[in-house]
């Protein structure tokens, strides 16, 4: 079904388009049983580059420190991208980030990024069709990328993320530069309109994250970013 809509289509691999993410979609369904149950089997192509999680991991005990800077900005700016591809009608037509297309599970193992050419692709992308007629909120993707750690009873993989980090120096990096490359997506004089909106979203309500984790990490850094950046726009 992703395949077929034309607005994304040319996003399936093997498709790509610069500044947008690939969408990696299973290439074939394997079933088989025991004695005890059936057993399926999903087979993709394999996405290029190395997945999110392990590049965080990389920055917090690698020698040679991955670009953090460089890859968020760019994930912003295709995320960004890919959510304005088919954006529905929304509550207030007046809103740039209204409700759209979105992944619906962008967590840091979904997503996988090819340094070399700085290009990122989507795995797990199924859920994708729910929300080809019925647009969901960008936040659900932001969220999960950015605060996924704070999910009770997510994957282990994304739950230590950010464990050991200086967390002040991590958004810095990470957040700032995904917020600077997610507005670069919008026309110059939309940009400081779409920062706003964006520093909205993040702060309204989140359900199904910890909360006061949730909150402190907004007060004590990402309010302070949006504080910053917005005084340059």
């Amino acid at each position: 079904q992703i395949s077929s809509v034309p607005a994304l289509a040319g996003l399936v691999w093997p498709n790509s388009e610069p500044n947008k993410p690939t969408i990696a979609l299973p290439i074939a369904y394997l079933a088989y049983s025991d004695s005890q149950r059936e057993h399926y089997l999903e087979v993709m192509p394999a996405a290029p580059g190395k997945m999110l999680c392990d590049i965080i991991n990389d920055y917090k005990s690698a020698a040679e420190k991955p670009d953090i800077a460089r890859s968020y900005r760019q994930l912003g700016l295709e995320l960004a991208n890919f959510h304005n591809l088919m954006v529905g009608p929304g509550t207030d037509s007046k809103k740039l980030l209204k409700d759209s297309i979105i992944h619906g599970d962008l967590k840091c193992v979904n997503i996988f990024y090819d340094a070399a050419m700085n290009h990122f692709t989507l795995i797990d992308n199924e859920g994708m069709s729910h929300f080809l007629d019925r647009p969901g909120p960008r936040i659900a993707d932001i969220a999960k990328l950015l605060f996924g750690h704070f999910v009770p009873g997510e994957d282990a993989r994304v739950i230590n993320t950010v464990s050991g980090l200086d967390l002040k120096q991590w958004y810095e990096l990470a957040a700032k530069n995904f917020f600077l490359g997610y507005v670069e997506a919008f026309p110059k004089d939309q940009q400081r309109e779409a920062l706003t909106e964006l520093r909205d979203i993040i702060n309204g309500p989140i359900p199904g994250y910890n909360q006061a984790g949730l909150n402190d990490v907004r007060i004590k850094y990402i309010n302070p970013i949006f504080d910053e950046l917005l005084q340059k726009f």
